[in-house]
């Protein structure tokens, strides 16, 4: 017995000793600490040696508030001195004008890139919504972006993907030629390509793409929220949507993920300012999108409006589909409630439905010298095949106030059917109204849910 507890012990020893030993060896063949200094050196040098950088962020912060946003691209030029000079497709001013800021590398969980004094990257997540412009309307939030990122590969290369340590903001560093940061940083060209872009877009009602089978594609363009949906009928005749993130650069538009459609596979739409078009690459085959004089996508909503569609706003700005009998009579409103003895000017009417209820509700603002007023009148309706009916059954104080001046306008809802359809265009989805009885009554409003 005492014997077997002498080999126990002796036993006991040599595995001891082998831990105490394997206490000295590495994993990697060089301690942390080592590893990840000689990271922060290689991005230092990578960062501060290359012509320059394009970085592109997609904010993710305000994804809890269901709110979805597109991306900010900045032109940077990195310097061993720690100095970053950029520009910002954020606003235009930014655009056209760079600013120098501070930047430096430091060791967190990961390998981190800080822009340490306050630039143009930090403008986007500025907590003051006035300063940000928070598509959340509200302070503390900004668009829920990012200015410190980590890298996300121990080593550089020529595309770096970050990502974003507050608010996980995905982000993605691209190495740009000599000419293209010079052109950005010095020639105003972010700049250019974006005031092309939004007044080619303001001035072209429906654009599209040709895909298989002789079809066309529609593209909408929100670039408030820097998005872009695609639109198009498959084979089965059912409606497809493809909603993409995007940033400008200084040759377009670059799409947050790579869109297939149609036979074609593409991630950037190029603007050429020569010949005045947009065109995407795919295969190595140049396609131009076409600017149209009518819809590309157009499709009945009657029986479909309360549930997929819920909202139609018309502006107090003639919009595409309204028709002059429609133009008209609104001028006549708009000069009877102006005339009226309350002084008021005519705002936006936005028609909200329930399909639940088949309730249908009238908002329309009026201002009194600055001042907003809202008058609801309420409808029930009905759906008979393609036609929609209206049934006046209550409104408001302030609905009683204008409804005379209002008639040009409200007698059609009253006395007429009308039917519903979806239009496909440039700056988004927009709503014809037209009257069965008398078809050269017909107006259009902006489409939502």
């Amino acid at each position: 017995m005492q014997k077997k507890l002498y080999i126990y012990i002796a036993a006991a020893a040599l595995v001891f000793s082998a831990c105490k030993k394997n206490e000295t060896d590495y994993l990697f063949d060089k301690p942390i600490d080592e590893r990840i200094n000689e990271s922060l050196s290689s991005y230092q040098e990578a960062l501060s040696q290359a012509p320059g950088w394009r970085l592109i962020v997609y904010p993710q912060g305000l994804k809890p508030t269901g709110l979805e946003v597109g991306g900010f691209s900045y032109y940077m030029k990195f310097t061993n001195a720690n100095r970053v000079n950029m520009v910002s497709d954020f606003d235009t001013a930014m655009a056209r004008v760079s600013s120098e800021s501070g930047f430096r590398l430091k060791a967190l969980q990961r390998p981190s890139l800080f822009f340490d004094t306050y630039s143009y990257i930090h403008v986007a997540a500025d907590p003051d919504a006035y300063v940000s412009n928070s598509p959340a309307g509200q302070n503390g939030v900004g668009w829920g972006s990012d200015f410190n990122f980590s890298f996300t590969e121990s080593r550089p290369s020529d595309t770096i993907v970050l990502q974003g340590n507050s608010n996980g903001s995905e982000a993605i560093l691209v190495k740009v030629s000599a000419g293209e940061i010079d052109s950005a940083l010095n020639k105003g060209a972010l700049r250019n390509t974006i005031d092309a872009l939004m007044t080619y877009a303001e001035n072209t009602s429906f654009l599209s793409l040709p895909i298989t089978n002789g079809k066309k594609a529609a593209l909408s363009f929100d670039f408030g929220l820097k998005l872009l949906q695609l639109f198009y009928k498959n084979d089965n005749n059912s409606l497809v949507t493809i909603k993409s993130a995007f940033a400008f650069t200084t040759k377009g538009i670059w799409l947050k993920r790579p869109v297939t459609m149609g036979g074609y596979t593409f991630q950037e739409i190029f603007w050429d300012q020569q010949n005045r078009c947009l065109y995407v690459v795919s295969g190595g085959n140049k396609i131009v999108l076409s600017s149209e004089s009518n819809p590309v996508l157009a499709f009945p909503i009657t029986t479909v409006i309360g549930s997929q569609f819920s909202r139609v706003v018309v502006p107090t700005s003639p919009l595409y589909g309204q028709s002059s009998l429609f133009i008209s009579n609104y001028e006549i409103a708009r000069a009877n409630i102006k005339n009226g003895g309350y002084n008021l000017d005519l705002g936006n009417m936005v028609f909200q439905f329930d399909a639940s209820s088949n309730r249908m509700v009238l908002n329309t603002y009026v201002a009194q010298q600055g001042v907003q007023f809202l008058a609801q009148t309420l409808y029930s309706y009905s759906v008979n095949g393609d036609s929609i009916k209206f049934t006046w059954l209550s409104e408001s104080e302030n609905a009683a106030l204008i409804k005379s001046e209002m008639a040009p306008l409200l007698d059609y809802l009253a006395t007429d059917s009308f039917k519903l359809s979806a239009l496909a265009t440039t700056s988004g989805f927009i709503s014809l109204f037209t009257s069965n009885d008398n078809p050269s009554f017909y107006f259009t409003g902006y489409l939502s849910e």
